[in-house]
């Protein structure tokens, strides 16, 4: 099991310690030890690496840090997403985004 020892990002909560995951890049070494092992498994399996270490990091600890079932459980979130919330892009906002019309620039209450 993954101990705590001498990480900033917790935080105590009815008597338990808890991993804060959102925008944290401090990770014990038997996490990044699991990230990577988990990415190894993508490649194994021919499939995209995931680039978002945090959210690798919080499939993992809900599956128990058992590699193959966050994968699982990664892959039935987009089919959700890819079932549910297709990605329709018309040729009009093909022509917007080619055009540099459109554009997302990230900010939110944060920054």
């Amino acid at each position: 099991m993954v101990e705590f020892e001498n990480i900033e990002a917790l935080i105590e909560m009815n008597n338990k310690r808890i991993r804060l995951m959102f925008y944290v890049d401090n990770y014990t070494q038997d996490e990044k030890d699991k990230i990577t092992e988990f990415k190894q498994l993508c490649v194994s399996k021919g499939m995209a690496v995931p680039e978002n270490d945090p959210e690798i990091l919080r499939f993992l600890y809900s599956k128990k840090m058992n590699c193959q079932t966050a994968l699982d459980a990664i892959l039935a979130k987009y089919n959700f997403r890819n079932e549910r919330f297709p990605l329709k892009v018309t040729a009009g906002v093909r022509r917007l985004v080619e055009a540099g019309f459109i554009y997302i620039c990230g900010r939110d209450k944060h920054y």
